[in-house]
This record gives C-alpha cells, structure tokens and sequence, in this order.
C-alpha cells in the first residue's frame, strides 16, 4: 500500500495497467483496490494514520482475500536526517516508532535545569501500538535481496551514491521540520530503544526515515496477527532539517526535486522483492 496516488503511480502502471483482473470499490476506501489474478493487489490509502489505518483494515477485511501467506508492503517518500541518509536513498525499516504517543514538554515550562531542550517522557498505557520491532526475517531477507540492486544516484550531493540502508522509521501526523524537532526524534527513538531491551528484542541503530501512516498500518496488522508480515520502504526525498544556513521554516518550503528519483529507487528494491518472493521461505 502507498499512500497518495503519485506514489502509487508506477506500482499501478507496471503492475495493475493490464494484468488487472478487478478493481474494486470497498465503501469506505476512498481509492480502488487492484486485484491481480496472481495475487498481487493494490491500493493507496492516503497521507496520515487515521486514513491509513481505516484503508488497511479496510482491505484486509475483504472476505474473499487471504493474508495468512502474503507479503504486505507500506511504501512511499519520506524525510530523513540529512547526516545519516542521502536524498534518492531507500530505507528498509527495522522498526517503527510513533512520534506523538507520549509526553512531549519544554524544560521552560516545567522549570528542569536540563543541558538538552529536549523531553520526552514515554506513557506505558500507548507502549502496547506506539511502538513496533518488524520482522527481522524479513528485514534481513529484503537486505540480503536487494544487496547488489543499483539506484539512481542522488542528486543532493555528487559523492554520494543513493543506497539502500535499514534503520528505524519515526511517525508522526505532526509533519515537522527543523534541527530541533530531528533531535526531539533521537529522543524519542532513544526511549523506545530502552522498551525494545526490555522486550528482549534487539533494535539497533537510529532514526533514518519519518513519514505518517507506519506505525498505524503495523497496528492494523497486529490486529489482524499479520505484524509479521510487514515491510516499509521509504525513499528519502527530502530531508527533515535544514542542510545551509537558512530556517526550518524557508528549508520546510524548499522543493528537494528529489521525489521522482526516490519513487523510482523505491519501485526498483520493491520490484525486486516481489519478483524474488519464491526465496522466502518463511515469515
């Protein structure tokens, strides 16, 4: 599943223009869902949680549609923290955190004496859906697969050549921007890596991409006993901070051109997926 039609523009060319054997309108899913003969199907279910998540549930309610054995993708762009990823990278997630679910604060307004602006305190009542190891089978399968895959190379900075990279996705409605808001993501993701320990599941690394809709879909899916199942790919086609001297609000404003690239990269690792799907031998 993408998330809004451009996304999903070249999934459904490749895929959906004439092997399509149903589309089919499901009331309540405000774009078609494309069902291939093979078993492929597809959709968008539009930016942000709450539409991803009604979207998803939405498909896999379809009675006469079975999930036990499938491959489910989240795709689509993403931000990411310009010194860790590269504009035209695609970034296979380990895990996905949730943004919002907790306590944000400003030492200004409850009088800490911090060396850090940023606090974070996590509520265990959210814990439970905010946040989510993906399956490090998977993970692992897809790295393995799409190892030797080439991307077209970034068009931010010569030296460096787009690749693909796991690491954790953040989610958050809030489409922030700025040098402050990606600290207050390492905050975050640095208190969920503490829950993860406690789980005994082992998540490493730091936050690379943030979108809107992850966290949501994984917490459909788990609804559903299909969490396993789960990968999200992101191609970076912007950064979340700015990379010169200039605000986060003119950055916020500033067009990366780096979207068609990113789409194109991200089709390339999922393509290459679903045509080796007969190397997964098991969830």
């Amino acid at each position: 599943m993408a998330q809004f039609e451009p996304e999903f523009e070249l999934f459904k060319k490749v895929y959906f223009s004439e092997n399509t054997t149903e589309v089919r309108d499901i009331k309540g899913l405000e774009n078609p869902l494309y069902i291939r003969e093979d078993g492929i199907i597809g959709t968008y279910g539009n930016m942000g949680k709450a539409n991803s998540a009604m979207s998803m549930t939405l498909v896999l309610s379809q009675p006469d549609l079975d999930f036990e054995k499938a491959l489910i993708f989240s795709v689509g762009c993403a931000g990411g923290p310009f010194r860790r990823v590269s504009l035209g990278d695609v970034i296979i997630a380990n895990a996905v955190v949730d943004f919002e679910l907790g306590h944000h604060f400003s030492p200004k307004d409850i009088n800490l004496d911090l060396e850090t602006e940023e606090v974070f305190l996590r509520f265990p009542d959210f814990d439970d859906f905010a946040i989510w190891q993906l399956n490090p089978k998977l993970v692992n399968w897809a790295l393995d697969t799409t190892e030797d895959l080439e991307l077209e190379d970034p068009i931010d900075l010569p030296e460096k050549i787009a690749k693909i990279q796991t690491g954790i996705s953040v989610t958050g409605d809030d489409f922030w921007h700025g040098e402050h808001m990606s600290k207050r993501a390492d905050v975050v993701v640095n208190t969920a890596k503490h829950l993860f320990s406690h789980r005994k599941q082992n998540v490493q690394g730091f936050y690379k991409s943030t979108q809107c809709e992850d966290n949501a879909i994984a917490t459909v899916l788990n609804r559903f006993n299909l969490l396993n199942h789960l990968l999200c790919i992101r191609d970076i086609s912007n950064y979340d901070s700015p990379t010169k001297e200039i605000s986060a609000y003119v950055s916020s404003k500033s067009d990366s051109q780096a979207f068609e690239i990113g789409t194109r990269n991200n089709f390339k690792v999922v393509d290459k997926l679903v045509k080796s799907i007969s190397t997964l031998h098991e969830f």
